[in-house]
């Protein structure tokens, strides 16, 4: 897994925060896509990436019904939800957060995550942004 070069805020050396979107295969079912990111792909990342595996990896799934997969939309409109999944990774600090990306860019580790993302996403349309938590309500 290759990632462009990246400038991070400053303030993140408490640490690292960023929200993942990714978005199925269009030839896969959204549960297919969820048993496949769960069962297969986050095995294979916490196996390849050892200790240099995020503090936490929380996943959600958009709701999609009927036959059209359509997003259960609440607010907004259907164009808005091209994403299939919305994750929540987190790293002890910056330096953490380079190791895994260290590693994700070794060239065996890496095809090997490319492989198998290949099989259950369209990583090209892949958002990954970090984030400032708040606290409080």
């Amino acid at each position: 897994m290759r990632l462009p070069p990246i400038t991070f805020n400053a303030v993140a050396e408490a640490g690292v925060k960023m929200l993942l979107f990714g978005r199925r295969r269009q030839d896969l079912t959204p549960a297919e896509f969820r048993d496949y990111y769960e069962n297969q792909h986050m095995p294979l990342l916490r196996n390849l990436s050892g200790d240099v595996f995020p503090l936490s990896h929380e996943r959600s799934y958009v709701q999609r019904l009927g036959p059209d997969f359509a997003a259960s939309v609440v607010l907004g409109e259907q164009d808005d939800f091209l994403y299939d999944s919305m994750a929540i990774l987190t790293w002890r600090d910056m330096a953490h957060f380079q190791a895994t990306f260290t590693l994700y860019g070794d060239d065996n580790v890496g095809k090997a995550i490319e492989e198998d993302e290949a099989m259950f996403t369209e990583w090209g349309k892949a958002v990954l942004v970090q984030v400032q938590a708040s606290s409080g309500c």
